[in-house]
């Protein structure tokens, strides 16, 4: 038998490291594309998963698990 659809959301938010990467790479695509919006006046909904640009989604989620575990493991 194989897992229902609830067990494997449930499995994906069960891991604080990966939450804890994606609500940042998720936080900094939408900062980005409102600094986007204010700078430019245009709404470019392409900057939510484009590449390039401040802030950098890469480096916040690299940063933000490397701080989790830290904090986590010491």
């Amino acid at each position: 038998m194989g897992l229902s659809g609830m067990e494997i959301i449930g499995l994906i938010f069960s891991n604080y490291y990966i939450d804890v990467g994606v609500l940042s790479w998720f936080s900094a695509q939408v900062i980005k594309t409102l600094l986007f919006y204010v700078k430019n006046g245009v709404f470019q909904a392409e900057r939510m998963v484009g590449a390039g640009g401040m802030p950098s989604a890469h480096s916040a989620f690299v940063c933000s698990i490397t701080i989790a575990m830290a904090k986590k493991l010491g």
